[in-house]
């Protein structure tokens, strides 16, 4: 941006403020498949008669399809081949030029340039943007470009789902606005029998209602369906409306056609090759001929023609043969001539074509009809050229440059061909939902043996990455190469680009890209698993950026072992070696996965390590162990050692398990068992008792003893706990039925319990449901007085134990419920639950959530269609709404439902009398007016207000706390017209903060968030303070949309007040940074030549975009609530309270 000869009182855009001549750009594509007529374009398979190369062509594709996907022979109807006939969307020319220039004819209301719509009421003074304290010399930055998609409010299909004859006629509506550039065309498309189209115009008589038509009689088939709807703005920005809907069209019709159940079918396919040498081998001026019988029912053929293909690696094209049809004798003849360019290989009759005058087209594969039948050639050449073009280098003068209107771009691709012709490259832009002409014509020049191309940058040219994605080069012979062939793994960085900025604006699209890390993942057990994810991290970003770049690290290393890590862009492909600088292309459409791999020098022995331990007795624990790959089973015994809390005492040495054999490699990972060898049997018991002060207690104590001891002799010395002065230990007692009688294991871990005199030990477990609804248990040990306790004692008794579980709300207990499990003398093992006498209904939702409602049994319960965020819920097993009487606990699981409504518009509202009041002034408002409304603390504009507006070159400001908005009725673009919250919160932190800091470099920065999310339905500018103490510094304001699109919009002199006003017409999340010194962007260096990737932000000398990504939903909290600001950006104080 050039410096400003004279002070800038903000940063002031005036897209809002003037309406821009706007530039069509019609479609290459569009001109030549005969986009003659307006309102409509059927395309039927005989509209025009075709050419022989174009047939060729034609025919050529449809024989690829045919190979590829060996399709039955005989009859294909037109509308199988829709997507061959189908002409590509209207697009923008890659330069930026078009064929035909016109200008948008000004609506009524409209104004130019230099007729500024703001008008001061009193002193009827014009200037470009309202200010309270009505300063002058106010100067405009440039436009922005318009980079938003035009908005579609409803779409109408008179006939949707009717049966219509051939005198009928469709119909379509659409109501659609776009608030920035204006519509450029609205196309409907669809398929019945033939491929459809149908351009909407422009009502002359309602407000943006688009309406178009066609006839039944050009439909050829009975079924019809809508497949696309698009509406595309004048600078290239597009948005489909839904077609798809639950697995079918949604707007679909039939049409009672007469269509003729007719065949053709072909057989006995004959060649007679004539060669003028006795190899048999055809030279030129030698002729073949093809016959082949032909079979009609219900049909008559119109033409028809045949297809030969060379067997050639290096040469893909074919040869079309005129073929006649004699219906007397009902036979094909066709026959072809080798002329001087035919290609020196063998060839076969590959196709033949048959066009009914019914319309219907039948394709045929003799090698699948009759696959013995003779039907090859050889043709030679001498000194013929068999070389396919050879790409030696591509170039483009400013790859990786930011490029602006009036520049011009040069590619360059060297090659290394005898005979060359011709050669086009095919650029896109990088960004979603724009059309646009891809195609550059490359020329070449033989001097330098180069095809060259150039592409001019305009005003008109869109302003994001555009990114060679092909190149194809062909010669004189017919061999082709393209990109692929020069560097195949181009797809992964797409290395050769260019950056334009248009009216200061740069679109790069933002997405949330999730890193996952593949390699070895430490397992729950402790080991390590192969190929396995590792962690994952999500990161807003653009299109391109180093891993550095993004605050992404790769996982820590392993000690001792080396690692590459790999990029994979797709699943299953080979991957490239990525570090931490290395450039990376995030291309997709929306949020994206991007995998990481890890390659190790080392492999993972996982070892299954059992032990005695000192504190719990037998353990086994998994022991990674990374070795070389080739090391052995028994190298890593070797390199073992004891864990720290292991029982050394007796230790031996250590054994593989007996399945496992000692030589094998370990390779990349292996999985094995070892034991810890001792001299005797290592027992570990495990004790619980009644300690000093009366509360359960467990205790591990280790034992050797000699194979074979039975286990009550061993029970029998175990030394005693330590108990309370009033309780006597008698003895250890084994808890389970299965427990061993004799030690024989070489380690072996043994549950006791205490028993003591005089009492009975009881341990009792419950089972109940707990305060949260979840069932829960409880197990305690208690001590009885009494030795010869009866069940109902041991029963009664020990439930008073859990007297004092806390069930969930509103339950009532019934009763304790219990059973002995085990019983041992005077230790006793008794499980308890508990039964209510009123039951629990379990709601289970999607999000793995559960809501618990307490009924009683008997009791009727309607099941709910609404709850929380849900609605329209269908439960599993029942219908929607059902009452299900409730006799014991039961769950629901959710088996359908709808996302919760929208949040309707919050903020603060004016009274239905300040509504009328204001409507009637601008009823009685003239041309030019402007109605200054003191909104007090309301922040919505009501719908009426806008209605009265809309249309009128009328301005109203209204006046908020510390901010105002002024709205122009000329810009009241919607239809369906909406209250809309203009509530602004100033300090927001809607955008992360590590990327606020990622643009302002440590300078003072401030976000702003509009409450309301989405489409206004009309423009307005939003007039805020920033604070006088920046006044006379540099403001720079980065712009995110709603959609996630990420544009720098410009810079500009703080005002003495600190003012500054924006455009809007949707809401989203902005940045402004303040910068104390002053700059001049354009006269900073803009070189960058070596094409490398860029970084996640973009320097601001260049005027290029931070790398950040506006949140699906910028909704702050309640209008009357602050929040508070948890950024570290470089805090400025607060506009609104000096803080």
């Amino acid at each position: 941006m050039k410096k400003l000869g004279r002070k800038l009182v903000g940063i002031l855009l005036a897209a809002s403020m003037t309406a821009a001549a706007v530039f069509p750009i019609q479609d290459v594509a569009a001109a030549e498949n005969g986009y003659q007529e307006t309102g409509k374009r059927i395309l039927t398979e005989d509209t025009a008669a075709e050419t022989q190369e174009g047939q060729h062509f034609r025919e050529e594709m449809k024989s690829e399809i045919l190979e590829e996907g060996q399709q039955e022979e005989g009859k294909i109807k037109p509308e199988v081949l829709e997507e061959e006939s189908k002409p590509e969307n209207p697009g923008q020319e890659i330069s930026g030029t078009t064929k035909e220039e016109e200008t948008e004819p000004k609506k009524e209301g409209t104004q130019t340039e230099n007729n500024p719509q703001v008008t001061v009421e009193a002193e009827k003074k014009t200037f470009m943007l309202p200010q309270e304290n009505r300063e002058e010399n106010i100067t405009p930055l440039t436009d922005k470009y318009d980079i938003d998609q035009p908005e579609i409010e409803s779409f109408e299909f008179l006939e949707n789902g009717q049966a219509l004859t051939v005198g009928d006629t469709l119909h379509f509506k659409m109501l659609a606005y776009d608030a920035d550039s204006g519509i450029r065309s609205i196309v409907v498309e669809g398929d019945c029998g033939n491929w459809w189209s149908v351009t909407l115009e422009a009502s002359e008589e309602t407000k943006n209602l688009y309406e178009g038509s066609l006839s039944c009689s050009e439909l050829k088939g009975t079924s019809g369906y809508i497949s696309s709807i698009r509406v595309t703005d004048m600078t290239g920005n597009y948005t489909d409306w839904e077609t798809w809907e639950n697995g079918q069209y949604r707007y679909t019709f039939t049409v009672n056609n007469k269509i003729e159940d007719g065949n053709i079918s072909v057989s006995n396919f004959q060649m007679q090759a004539k060669s003028s040498n006795a190899d048999g081998k055809l030279r030129i001026g030698d002729r073949v001929t093809y016959t082949a019988d032909v079979l009609c029912e219900k049909e008559e053929i119109e033409s028809c023609n045949m297809y030969l293909y060379p067997n050639a690696d290096n040469y893909s094209g074919s040869e079309w043969v005129d073929v006649s049809y004699d219906a007397s004798s009902q036979k094909l003849t066709g026959t072809y001539t080798v002329r001087d360019n035919t290609y020196p290989a063998e060839w076969k009759l590959g196709q033949i074509s048959i066009y009914a005058k019914s319309g219907n087209n039948y394709y045929f594969d003799p090698q699948y009809i009759e696959p013995d039948a003779d039907l090859k050639f050889t043709v030679v050449q001498e000194n013929f050229d068999t070389e396919k073009p050879v790409i030696e280098d591509v170039t483009i003068d400013k790859n990786g440059q930011l490029v602006k209107s009036g520049e011009t771009v040069t590619i360059r691709v060297k090659v290394k061909e005898e005979n060359p012709s011709s050669a086009a490259a095919y650029i896109y832009p990088q960004v979603t939902n724009v059309s646009a002409d891809p195609y550059v014509g490359l020329t070449y020049e033989a001097d330098t043996s180069e095809y060259v191309g150039t592409i001019n940058i305009t005003e008109d040219t869109y302003p994001c990455e555009w990114a060679l994605t092909d190149l194809w080069i062909s010669d004189e012979v017919g061999h082709s190469t393209h990109l692929s062939d020069f560097k195949s793994d181009y797809s992964y960085t797409y290395p050769w680009y260019y950056k334009v900025e248009s009216k200061n604006t740069y679109r790069e699209d933002a997405k949330d890209v999730t890193f996952e890390f593949y390699g070895f993942a430490q397992r729950e057990d402790g080991g390590y698993q192969l190929d396995t994810l590792i962690s994952t991290k999500i990161v807003e970003v653009g299109r391109r950026a180093t891993l550095k770049d993004l605050g992404v690290s790769f996982p820590q290393s392993l000690e001792g072992v080396g690692v590459e890590w790999k990029g994979h862009r797709y699943w299953g492909d080979e991957g490239f070696t990525i570090k931490e600088d290395t450039g990376l292309l995030f291309d997709s459409t929306s949020d994206m996965v991007y995998r990481i791999t890890a390659t190790y020098d080392k492999g993972c022995a996982n070892v299954s390590f059992t032990y005695m331990s000192k504190e719990s007795g037998r353990k086994t624990v998994c022991i990674p162990v990374f070795v070389d790959k080739e090391a052995t089973y028994q190298d890593v015994l070797n390199k073992l050692k004891l864990p720290e809390d292991a029982q050394t005492e007796e230790f031996v040495q250590f054994e593989l398990g007996e399945y496992y054999d000692e030589n094998t490699l370990v390779g990349d990972m292996a999985d094995f068992s070892v034991e810890a060898k001792y001299k005797n049997c290592q027992v570990s018991w495990n004790t619980r008792y009644i300690g000093k002060d009366g509360k359960e207690t467990s205790k591990v104590i280790n034992k050797s003893y000699l194979e074979g001891m039975s286990v009550s002799d061993a029970l029998a010395d175990l030394e005693q706990p330590e108990s309370a002065k009033d309780m006597e230990f008698e003895a250890w007692v084994l808890t389970s039925s299965d427990a061993v009688q004799t030690i024989t294991q070489p380690m072996a871990n043994i549950d006791v319990a205490a028993v003591y005199r005089g009492k009975t030990t009881v341990d009792a477990s419950c089972t109940y449901r707990g305060e949260d609804g979840i069932i829960a248990t409880d197990k305690k040990l208690i001590l009885l007085d009494g030795e010869d306790l009866k069940d109902t004692e041991l029963q009664g008794e020990a439930s008073e134990a859990f007297k004092d579980v806390n069930h969930l709300k509103g339950l009532r207990l019934s009763e304790w419920t219990s059973k002995i499990s085990f019983s041992q003398g005077r230790y006793q093992a008794v499980q308890f639950q508990a039964l209510y006498s009123n039951c629990v209904v379990t709601l289970k939702f999607p999000d793995h959530t559960c809501e618990y409602i307490v009924v009683e049994k008997g009791a009727s319960y309607a099941l709910p269609t609404e709850y929380e965020k849900y609605r329209d819920i269908i439960w599993e097993g029942y219908e929607k709404g059902a009452t299900v009487t409730i006799d014991k606990d039961t769950e629901f699981t959710v088996k359908e439902y709808k996302d919760g409504p929208e949040e309707e518009t919050g903020g603060v509202r004016l009274s239905a009398k300040e509504i009328a009041e204001i409507v009637e002034k601008v009823k009685n408002a003239t041309e030019g007016d402007t109605i200054t409304i003191d909104m007090n603390k309301a922040t919505v504009i009501p719908k009426e207000v806008q209605e009265a507006i809309q249309g009128k070159s009328v301005n109203i400001v209204l006046k908020m706390d510390g901010y105002s908005w002024t709205i122009n009725g000329t810009n009241v673009v919607a239809t369906d017209l909406k209250d809309i919250d203009l509530e602004v919160k100033i300090d927001t932190d809607a955008i992360p903060s590590n990327l606020v800091t990622s643009i302002s470099g440590g300078k003072p920065a401030t976000q702003i968030s509009l409450t309301h999310n989405g489409e206004f339905g009309f423009r307005a500018d939003l007039t805020l303070n920033l604070g006088d103490e920046n006044s006379g510094s540099t403001a720079n304001l980065y712009y995110y949309d709603s959609s996630g699109k990420l544009v720098f919009i410009n810079s500009g002199q703080v005002g003495t007040d600190g003012s500054t006003s924006l455009p809007f017409s949707h809401a989203s999340d902005y940045v402004i940074v303040i910068d104390n010194q002053a700059s001049d962007p354009e006269d900073e260096s803009r070189e960058d030549n070596d094409g490398d990737f860029k970084k996640g932000k973009q320097e601001e000398k260049d005027n290029e975009t931070a790398n950040i990504k506006k949140k699906k939903n910028t909704t702050t909290a309640d209008s009357n609530q602050s929040k508070a600001d948890n950024t570290d950006s470089g805090k400025m104080k607060s506009p609104k309270t000096g803080e």
